[in-house]
């Protein structure tokens, strides 16, 4: 059997095991920010893509703090990456007495030489709507050839579980990126959809991302409820601030992430390394 024949039989198998479940459970929102999964790297990768891990083989940490509901720093979050291995975790609370505490372990490796798998595993260890559903483990796929454009695929909650005592639907995330003007520009679209919906009924989000100066980054998203989101990010040597902002389709806030860090590699920076 051809390697693309393994891998069309193995998502054909993802697929149609994964049609069994009934009830959708999508990821909670808060501090773990959005980011195209074709495009994404370094920390963001964790929650993200764990595939792209394989394309930033660094070391760092990264902490995360969310304003919203007039309050800063309620829910929090931090990421630690050693080479391909991450892991992170992140504490929720909107104000409605309702805490979530989640843990998540991820690690990429080469499939030949423009192909990565990523193995993904995520912990619940306080989430009282999701009593019975702590565990879940999650694989993807991506491809970065060097090319214009990169791709990635990636299926969540493959274990399945119960949610509220119904079995649950594994989550799928298809991604497609391209890059324009010497890689300055890059515009990506996410579809985000479960076993149990049409692709036509998937939720889709499009994202432009500049780099109009070295070591500056600037992007911009829209989804498909016209709800959107601004993000600015700074390196300065081998450390990095920034700030992701989404807003309601009516201009309202809804929350901002801001986030530091810090790696040992020698990324593009707004200022001269000594």
């Amino acid at each position: 059997m051809s390697r693309i024949q393994y891998y069309s039989t193995l998502f054909a198998v993802l697929f149609v095991c994964s049609n069994l479940s009934a009830e959708r459970i999508p990821s909670p929102e808060g501090v773990f920010y959005y980011q195209p999964a074709s495009s994404v790297t370094g920390f963001e990768a964790v929650w993200v893509d764990p595939s792209a891990l394989v394309w930033y083989r660094h070391s760092g940490f990264q902490l995360m703090f969310d304003y919203g509901n007039s309050s800063f720093g309620r829910s929090w979050g931090t990421v630690v990456n050693r080479r391909s291995v991450a892991i992170g975790y992140r504490y929720l609370d909107d104000g409605s007495g309702d805490i979530i505490s989640e843990y998540i372990v991820a690690t990429g490796m080469n499939i030949g030489k423009t192909m990565a798998l990523g193995v993904t595993f995520r912990r619940y260890t306080n989430a009282p709507d999701r009593v019975d559903y702590k565990n879940s483990w999650g694989l993807s796929f991506a491809s970065r050839s060097g090319g214009a454009f990169q791709w990635s695929a990636q299926w969540l909650n493959l274990n399945g579980g119960k949610y509220r005592g119904v079995e649950t639907e594994t989550e799928q995330r298809y991604s497609i990126s391209y890059k324009l003007y010497r890689n300055k520009v890059i515009f990506s679209v996410d579809a985000f959809f479960s076993t149990g919906q049409k692709f036509t009924n998937a939720d889709f989000v499009y994202h432009l991302e500049t780099k109009p100066i070295n070591g500056l980054y600037v992007d911009l998203y829209i989804d498909s409820q016209t709800n959107f989101g601004l993000g600015v990010r700074a390196n300065i040597t081998q450390y990095i601030f920034g700030l992701k902002g989404s807003l309601t389709h009516n201009g309202k806030h809804d929350k901002s992430t801001y986030y530091f860090g810090a790696t040992d590699y020698k990324q593009p920076s707004l200022t001269k390394y000594k």
